[in-house]
């Protein structure tokens, strides 16, 4: 492979102005596909860290970063968001009609996907939509009081332990309370 950039200490700013707006071109692009940096340094044909060198020293290249990754992102966020609410979309099917062969187009309906939105919801409104799961248990009077004796004990206050009941047998509760 050709490298699209010459081998120099900093060759992006070492060249012409039509070679690096053809590098910002290639940089945003090649991002805008959905590619990594790495993969973006490679078909440029320079290695990562001075990729990443580049980023930092020239801001349009950073800048060519963030356009690229925007717009794949934008990209994903907009299909994620048709597959949770559905949506439709043109097909073209040979069918037979009187005896002739011909090209029909005709709408189809993606039904909306339950998980896509869950994702987007709990990613976009995680105030309200939370995959948390709260269990609440209680204790009996006497447990819950030698605990908390317990704990004073050893550091002088008293607190919350958050346990399952896979967590705690009937001789752990015994050997708190002795």
């Amino acid at each position: 492979m050709t490298a699209l950039v010459p081998k120099t200490q900093d060759a992006y700013a070492l060249a012409p102005e039509k070679d690096k707006t053809r590098i910002l071109e290639t940089i945003r692009s090649t991002l805008a596909l959905g590619a990594s940096t790495q993969e973006v340094s490679r078909v440029l044909g320079i290695g990562h860290t001075t990729f990443n060198r580049w980023s930092e020293r020239h801001p349009e290249v950073e800048q060519a970063i963030i356009d690229g990754q925007t717009e794949a992102d934008a990209k994903v966020s907009k299909a994620l968001f048709s597959r949770a609410v559905g949506y439709t979309y043109s097909e073209q099917r040979p069918m037979q009609i009187e005896g002739e062969l011909v090209v029909a187009d005709y709408e189809k309906h993606m039904a909306p996907d339950v998980n896509a939105g869950i994702f987007w919801l709990t990613n976009r409104r995680s105030d309200v939509w939370q995959d948390v799961r709260r269990v609440s248990a209680t204790v009996s009077h006497e447990v819950g009081d030698g605990l908390a004796e317990l704990l004073r004990q050893i550091d002088g206050s008293s607190r919350t332990i958050d346990v399952t009941p896979e967590d705690v047998t009937p001789d752990d509760t015994k050997d708190l309370l002795e």
